[in-house]
């Protein structure tokens, strides 16, 4: 399972991930101030950060896997990806067919 972290407490979910080479940190001083009107949810992907780090190979379809993991249980979630957080967050609207409902809204960059 991957490491993430969970930040607010408001109902209205945000979702951040981060691109090669960076880990969740990388959006935790730059978000904080979000945390009075969201819950943010802050990702280590597969291999980064906290999360573990498999020797396997790190395919996107893989990454969105464990991703689907953490977020399948929310609903009407805004994702903010960014770099290789991008590919990885439009894969998964593929899998999120199984479940309607799970995303709201998507800003890449």
């Amino acid at each position: 399972m991957l490491h993430y972290e969970t930040l607010g407490e408001v109902t209205d979910t945000i979702v951040f991930l981060h691109g090669i080479g960076g880990t969740s940190r990388y959006w935790k001083n730059r978000v904080l101030p979000l945390t009075t009107n969201y819950r943010l949810i802050l990702i280590d992907l597969l291999g980064y950060g906290q999360s573990p780090k498999p020797w396997a190979k790190y395919t996107v379809d893989r990454h969105v896997e464990e991703i689907y993991q953490v977020l399948h249980e929310h609903e009407s979630l805004t994702i903010v990806g960014h770099s290789f957080g991008c590919p990885c967050f439009r894969s998964t609207l593929s899998t999120s067919g199984q479940t309607p409902g799970l995303y709201q809204s998507a800003l890449f960059w």
